[in-house]
């Protein structure tokens, strides 16, 4: 479970102090159930899965953009590597 902060107008607080007193429960569970509801009104709505789906494909080309960048630095890299040689001595006896 996370944490989340949030500013609310003095107003606005009492409301939900008085709310959640008045149903006897903790004034978090009365900003749960608030939010909760307002996701379920947004889940509803015809123009928010269109926008999910718009969404779902930017994150995909993101993604294989990111990949393609990173198969390049990956393959750029290998190439860029010097081969090593084993180096016989050099010169004459000693």
């Amino acid at each position: 479970m996370r944490t989340i902060a949030i500013r609310v107008e003095d107003e606005l607080h009492s409301v939900l102090t008085l709310l959640a007193q008045l149903s006897g429960r903790p004034l978090v569970e009365e900003i749960r159930e608030a939010v909760d509801a307002h996701i379920a009104r947004k889940r509803s709505e015809v123009d928010l899965s269109a926008q999910a789906e718009k969404a779902l494909v930017e994150i995909d080309k993101e993604s294989a953009a990111r990949r393609k960048a990173i198969e390049s630095l990956i393959a750029g890299k290998a190439e860029q590597e010097p081969k090593r040689t084993k180096r016989g001595r050099s010169g004459g006896d000693a």
